[in-house]
């Protein structure tokens, strides 16, 4: 389950809520999915229960250490690649909802931090972002630029 979008095309700002919502809920619609593959196959239900368990073993393919917010709406991302990314996240600051408020203040903004589980990025309010939409949606920078 990556997904790719197989024909057509979505919005950028659709396809970023849709993938955070599949990496939400991967096991969930893995388990659906091999259930309907039971029976439309006769598969055993052991095997499916194999399949989601081991699939439970894979982490997500980008993991955040360490964000720094940087004014007005930028974020340092150091990735568990020791990869450093830029995210600009103005365009979700504009989003509607109470869950985006933190992104249309900068006291607000700053408080983001990194999950207890070391995956992504959140703010107090639960507000939170997929880690492989922040890596393909970020920008990469060197060590070296930042201290320029």
């Amino acid at each position: 389950m990556t997904g790719m979008v197989l024909e057509g095309e979505l919005p950028r700002h659709l396809l970023r809520e849709i993938l955070a919502w599949l990496d939400a809920h991967r096991q969930e619609v893995l388990g659906a999915w091999l259930r309907c593959m039971v029976d439309c196959s006769g598969w055993s239900l052991a095997i499916v229960d194999r399949v989601k368990e081991e699939s439970s073993l894979h982490p997500p393919a980008h993991r955040v250490l360490r964000v720094f917010p940087l004014y007005p709406s930028y974020l340092l991302l150091e990735f568990e690649t020791g990869e450093y990314r830029i995210a600009d996240l103005s365009k979700d600051s504009q989003r509607d909802g109470e869950l985006f408020a933190p992104l249309m203040q900068w006291d607000s903004f700053r408080q983001v931090r990194v999950d207890a589980d070391h995956v992504t990025i959140e703010w107090p309010n639960g507000l939170d972002f997929d880690p492989g939409v922040l890596y393909a949606e970020s920008k990469p920078i060197l060590p070296q630029q930042l201290m320029s």
